[in-house]
C-alpha cells in the first residue's frame, strides 16, 4: 500500500564550478571543492537559476569524489557503482537521515506538506549532489512525497559523460541491482 501523497518535494543539483556565475567566481583560484560559500549564497544562486525559495541546503563535498575512479568520470552520480560508493561512505547514513529530519522539519513548520524546496550542491554537479538527490528522491517518495529533480550543472558540467542516457546509468544495465541495494 502506498503512503498517502504528502505535497511535491523540488530537489535541485548544482556544481559550484560550473552552474551559475557567482558561485564560479566564489570558487576561482581555490576550486569548488575547498571554496567555503554560505548557504544564503547557495539560495541566492538557485533562486537566479530558478528555483525559487529553497529551504534546505545539503553540501555533499563531504564524501570523496566517486570520479576519481577513471571509469565513472564519463558517467553521473546515478550510476551503480557511484551510488554504491557514495553509500558506503563514512557519515553517509547521518547524512541522510539528517537531509531527512530537516525536510519535515520545513514541512512542519509550514504548517503543511505541500512544497519543500532542496538544493543539493558539490563540486561539479555530476557525481556527489546527483547521486544525492536520488538518495533523497527514492526516501521521499517511500515517505508519500512526489518529487521532482532539476540538475542546474547538466548544460555545462555533463558535456564529457553519458549524460545519465548509458544503460547504467539510466537503471536499464546489469548492475542495476547494484544500485537497487545501494537505494534500500
Amino acid at each position: 500500500i502506498a503512503p498517502p501523497l504528502k505535497g511535491t518535494a523540488y530537489i535541485f543539483t548544482l556544481g559550484l564550478e560550473n552552474a551559475e556565475n557567482e558561485l564560479v567566481d566564489l570558487c576561482a583560484g581555490r576550486g569548488g571543492a575547498f571554496a567555503k560559500i554560505s548557504d544564503k549564497t547557495i539560495r541566492g544562486a538557485l533562486s537566479r537559476l530558478g528555483a525559487g525559495e529553497v529551504q534546505v541546503i545539503s553540501d555533499v563535498r563531504q564524501f570523496s569524489d566517486p570520479a576519481a575512479v577513471g571509469h565513472l568520470t564519463r558517467h553521473l552520480g546515478t550510476h551503480p557503482e557511484t551510488m554504491f560508493r557514495m553509500v558506503k561512505m563514512w557519515g553517509f547514513d547521518d547524512w541522510l537521515r539528517k537531509l531527512r529530519m530537516e525536510v519535515r522539519k520545513c514541512a512542519e513548520r509550514s504548517g503543511c506538506n505541500e512544497e519543500v524546496r532542496i538544493g543539493i550542491y558539490c563540486r561539479s554537479g555530476k557525481h556527489r549532489s546527483v547521486a544525492g538527490a536520488r538518495f533523497l528522491e527514492h526516501c521521499l517518495q517511500a515517505e508519500g512525497w512526489q518529487c521532482q529533480v532539476k540538475h542546474f550543472s547538466s548544460e555545462k558540467g555533463w558535456a564529457k559523460t553519458c549524460r545519465g542516457s548509458c544503460e547504467e546509468c539510466s537503471g536499464k544495465g546489469p548492475m542495476a541491482s547494484q544500485r537497487d541495494a545501494a537505494l534500500n
